[in-house]
């Protein structure tokens, strides 16, 4: 009887459009084995359903934490396997070049009048790019200065969606002029519609960015075949997929880009948080709970 290895992932990466399902099948042809992947919609909900199985956790493997909550695994689920990176991708705000020929250049461009009610954002206490929004306005102007920022932002926003997928359906349907993905989505546009009047608004002082991560549960009576995966998920073959089915950055530097990522150029990236400077993270979403009830 053949092995399952079993993976958590979330929702876009676990779809059958998805990259999941296709480096499931290429690593079946070489595992012995089968693979299963569980689809526990984003990285909030796989942390609580992780810490609701507790010690029955069935996944050995998980995919797709965010780096802003490896903290939480090891503190709150006492995971101290390691952390390995799998994509990456900038965050920006998305316009669509037939509607808007002038796009924001800064956060402060952001604040024009012109952008009054017609940017579409997530809420960072449900959506990890909601989170990655009210980080970069930490980083780039300090906490003073980020709620100052949001006092006056707050104007300019057309809805606070609770996922990307909602804001960003929005979007589309021309209901804001601007909404918060990722320096990625073009790519999606150019290669899967051949539209490329997509495009993402490149600031000066530079882009806050989302790095993914996958683990493997060490308890995992599987941990052997994990741990081939592991080496599979990083090598040139399952990274290749990254950038035609998740529109995101593979870490494998050997991977060549598709046209289309070709084509979006490159943007300079903010440093990100160390786990110290996270532990803020719950008293920065009460100041922007404050700012936006």
């Amino acid at each position: 009887m053949l092995a399952t290895l079993v993976i958590y992932a979330y929702s876009s990466f676990a779809a059958s459009w998805g990259p999941g399902p296709e480096i499931a099948k290429r690593f079946e042809k070489i595992c012995q084995c089968k693979v299963q992947i569980v689809d526990v919609r984003d990285g909030g909900a796989m942390l609580s359903r992780l810490k609701l199985e507790g010690d029955k956790i069935q996944a050995d493997v998980v995919v797709g934490i965010d780096e802003t909550v490896i903290g939480k695994y090891k503190t709150e689920l006492k995971w101290q396997g390691e952390f390995k990176a799998f994509d990456f991708g900038p965050y920006a705000f998305v316009y669509n070049s037939k509607t808007v020929t002038d796009p924001p250049q800064s956060l402060d461009d952001l604040l024009d009048p012109k952008w009054k009610g017609q940017i579409a954002v997530e809420d960072p206490r449900l959506s990890t790019p909601g989170l990655g929004f009210l980080l970069w306005v930490i980083r780039e102007k300090g906490e003073k200065g980020a709620w100052h920022f949001f006092r006056k932002f707050k104007d300019q926003v057309k809805v606070v969606s609770p996922s990307w997928d909602l804001a960003y359906g929005m979007f589309k349907k021309g209901k804001a002029k601007l909404v918060f993905s990722y320096w990625t989505s073009p790519a999606y546009h150019i290669q899967e519609e051949k539209n490329h009047d997509f495009r993402a608004a490149k600031f000066s002082h530079g882009h806050f960015s989302q790095r993914e991560y996958f683990v493997l549960n060490s308890k995992s009576k599987n941990l052997d075949l994990a741990k081939k995966f592991s080496e599979f998920f990083l090598g040139e073959e399952a990274q290749g997929l990254i950038p035609l089915k998740n529109f995101m950055y593979p870490v494998n530097k050997s991977v060549k880009l598709t046209p289309a990522f070709e084509e979006l150029g490159a943007v300079q990236v903010l440093k990100s948080f160390t786990d110290d400077e996270l532990k803020k993270i719950n008293e920065w979403l009460k100041n922007w709970r404050e700012i936006f009830s």
